[in-house]
This record gives C-alpha cells, sequence and structure tokens, in this order.
C-alpha cells in the first residue's frame, strides 16, 4: 500500500493547538482535509495521548497521487506507539514500507524526512503542529513499499548501484539474496565493480557468488549504529567476517572500503548500505574453497570450486546466464512500483561470454 500513515512517538514539537489527541490536530489543519475524511475509520487518532505522531501525506500529495482524492486511495497503515531517536527506522503494521526517520532540523525550522528505498517525504513547518495528544506530521509525498534488495538497487532512484544488482543476477543467487530478511547488504558503486571486472570476469559462478554474498551480513546494522570496531560474520558463515568501524559521516569503514552517505537503502531484507570498494575474503584473494549456504543456486554446487582458466571460468558464466534469466525476469516482474526499473530492466541479463563483457556494456549503457 502507498498511502501511509504512521502512528509513533517524535520529539518534534511546533505549533501548538488546542486539543487532546491527533485526530484535533488534524481538523485544525487546512492542509490534511482529505485524511480527516479517514478519522472515524481511525479511532487510535481520536485517543488521548501523549507521545503519539501521525505521519500522514497533505492534500496536496493526496491529490497528486490519486485524483479522485483519498476514497481512490489505500488505506493508511499504523505502527504502535514508539519512542524515535532523531534519526531511526519506523515500520507499518502491514509490513510493506520501512522509512528513515530524519529530523534535519529542530523547533522552529523544523523540518522531518521519511526516506525509503525508493523515494522521500519531508514534513516542513506548517505542517507540524502538536497538542497534549501529539504531534502531527504533514507530508508532502507518499511513501512507496519495500521492494526486493535487487529491484531496488535496478530502480531509477539508485542510479550509483545498478551494476549490483547485475552482478548478483548474473551470478545465479538474486532469488536467494531477495529471500535475506533482517539483513545488511554492502553495496560496492558502479565504479567498484567496474574497477575489479577484469578479477571477476576469471572466475566462476561459484567464486563469484561467494564474492558477493560476503558483502551480506544476516543482522540489521543502521548506518549510525555502526560498532566503533568490531568483526561480524557475514552469510557465508565462520570464519568469513567484515570488520566494522564507526568514525562518523563519510569516514566509516567496512573492511577497507568508505560507508557512503545517505545510508540505510531500506529494501524487505534490510538496508543497503552502500561502500567505495568490492570487498574481498581471504585478504583479497579470490576464494577458492567456500561453503556457500544452501540453497543459493536453484541446481549446482554449493561449493566454491577454484578456477585457474579464464577460458574456463567464461564458459560457466556464460552457462550461469542462462539459468539467471528466468530469476532475472522474476524479479523484475516483483518490483512493479511507482519507483520506475530503468529501461530494460525486464532483460538486464546481457548474453556475452564473460562476466567482464557483462559489466563493460552495463557501464556504457548508464
Amino acid at each position: 500500500m502507498r498511502l501511509l500513515a504512521f502512528l509513533a512517538a517524535a520529539g518534534a514539537v511546533l505549533s501548538t493547538v488546542n486539543g487532546q489527541t491527533i485526530a484535533d490536530l488534524i481538523k485544525a489543519n487546512p492542509n490534511m482535509t482529505e485524511i480527516a475524511k479517514l478519522i472515524p475509520a481511525n479511532p487510535a487518532w481520536s485517543q488521548p495521548g501523549p507521545n503519539k505522531t501521525l505521519f500522514a501525506p497533505t492534500d496536496a500529495a493526496v491529490r497528486a497521487a490519486y485524483p479522485g482524492g483519498i476514497a481512490t486511495a489505500p488505506a493508511p497503515q499504523l505502527i504502535n506507539p514508539t519512542t524515535y531517536k532523531r534519526y531511526d527506522v519506523v515500520s507499518d503494521t502491514a509490513g510493506t514500507i520501512s522509512a528513515v526517520y530524519d529530523n534535519y532540523q529542530e523547533p522552529p525550522a523544523v523540518e522531518v524526512h521519511l526516506r525509503t528505498g525508493t523515494n522521500e517525504a519531508i514534513g516542513r513547518a506548517g505542517d507540524v503542529t502538536s497538542n497534549a495528544g501529539g504531534v502531527l506530521v504533514g507530508l508532502d509525498g507518499i511513501l512507496n513499499p519495500n521492494l526486493s534488495p535487487v529491484a531496488t538497487a535496478n530502480t531509477t532512484t539508485q542510479t550509483t548501484i545498478s551494476l549490483w544488482a547485475m552482478t548478483v543476477q548474473q551470478a545465479g543467487i538474486a532469488t536467494y539474496v531477495n529471500s535475506l530478511k533482517e539483513s545488511t547488504f554492502y553495496v560496492p558503486t558502479n565504479a567498484a565493480i567496474t574497477e575489479v571486472a577484469s578479477t571477476l570476469a576469471t572466475l566462476s559462478q561459484n567464486q563469484i557468488a561467494a564474492i558477493l554474498l560476503y558483502h551480506i551480513i544476516p543482522q540489521r546494522v543502521n548506518s549510525v549504529d555502526l560498532p566503533s570496531d568490531n568483526n561480524v560474520t557475514t552469510v557465508l558463515g565462520a570464519p568469513y567476517s567484515i570488520r566494522l568501524r564507526y568514525g562518523g559521516e563519510g569516514t566509516s569503514t567496512i573492511n577497507d572500503a568508505t560507508l557512503g552517505i545517505p545510508g540505510d537503502i531500506e529494501t524487505t531484507g534490510g538496508p543497503i548500505q552502500i561502500i567505495n570498494k568490492v570487498l574481498l575474503p581471504n585478504g583479497g584473494v579470490p576464494p577458492t574453497a567456500i561453503q556457500l549456504p544452501a540453497g543459493v543456486f536453484a541446481a549446482a554446487s554449493t561449493t566454491a570450486a577454484a578456477s585457474s582458466s579464464a577460458t574456463s571460468a567464461a564458459s560457466r558464466t556464460a552457462a550461469a546466464t542462462t539459468g539467471a534469466a528466468s530469476a532475472t525476469t522474476a524479479s523484475a516482474a516483483s518490483s512493479t512500483s511507482p519507483a520506475a526499473a530503468k529501461p530494460g530492466a525486464a532483460s538486464r541479463v546481457i548474453a556475452g561470454s564473460s562476466l567482464l563483457g557483462l559489466i563493460a556494456a552495463a557501464a556504457l549503457a548508464l
């Protein structure tokens, strides 16, 4: 569902309005007449506070997305009241939307941002009001539901990480990657993948899969919650861990890669965090015998075998292309959303004799 109303707690307080409930705030805001029509169907909005916040689209946002008004829009989803930090992640009860709550400015110049993996909505002073019942934040847009990690990286809003989506599909592990939940995906930029394309092109499908999975940890770690210095085991299992080090904005690192800004790109599996290098297990030596998690491939060996021949590796990669095509089509079909997929997303597996050819062709198309 695209129409989102968050019922939660927040710290920003501005423009006190008479009344005891969120419903009173809605009725007092001339920019929220569409949402006001939903008050009878949402009794929680009329219950006394304190410590509640409703994030809801303004009339302009509703009518831009749904010309017929609120009557033609999906019903909003609520989350239980909870306390948020200035920067946090919030989710709706339906499990379709997670968004980064980012309070950019404190009163009197309030500017609250809610950012999903594919779009953002902002609440500004004038549409942020409070009373004894809590806070109402009128948003200038309607948030999109979460997409899978691969589909999120392949949308027009994520222009710097599309090669990661292609490489995951080419390796035949898109279905597995998209099945992960409450994980963190450290995704290299297009430039980072292009830089190591010649190395990747000499590896087998299983070796490439192992490298890609080395970038995923089976726990959610938001960018501001990085440990000061800690090794975390990846989905490959022990002893394949990556080193997380918090250093503040623009200086936090994952192994020797720097964490990009903005972070916390929400997906159905957890946040994507953009990094500026491809991480390699074994201190940079291509993996030779890493046991892959069960179910990574629909029908393939689960051991990342060593490859000493670039020609042999290329033929295996070409064979993987055929098997990955159906997974790519399924992924593209499941990614339908207001955040448009890039042209040709449904057929992004490029025919060729090597991964190097795939990356080169894709890079030229960007």
